[in-house]
């Protein structure tokens, strides 16, 4: 079976770092692509959404909160790309 992609889901967190690394070990021993994902929260159907409704412009906190997203992946990307793995951006976004 060849591998071609391997997905990396990361939050940014501390305690992601040991699967980005496993991520990056595998990408390389398969010669695969890593695709490094993250999903930027919008507010969806939140029950307290109301409360914020009159207050808040949800297209720009969205569009702030992926530019921070982004940054992290570019900087994840970079590691990859330094450690000779092709390494792609993956951005979703979604309600829990």
């Amino acid at each position: 079976m060849e591998i071609r992609t391997i997905l990396h889901p990361t939050d940014f967190s501390d305690s992601a770092r040991p699967a980005f690394e496993r991520a990056l070990y595998l990408a390389r021993k398969a010669g695969a692509e890593l695709q490094l994902m993250h999903v930027t929260e919008t507010f969806g159907t939140d029950p307290i959404r109301g409360a914020f409704d009159a207050r808040l412009d949800e297209q720009a906190f969205y569009s702030t909160m992926f530019a921070r997203a982004d940054e992290h992946m570019k900087r994840l990307q970079a590691e990859a790309e330094g450690r000779g793995i092709r390494a792609k951006r993956v951005h979703a976004h979604g309600s829990s």
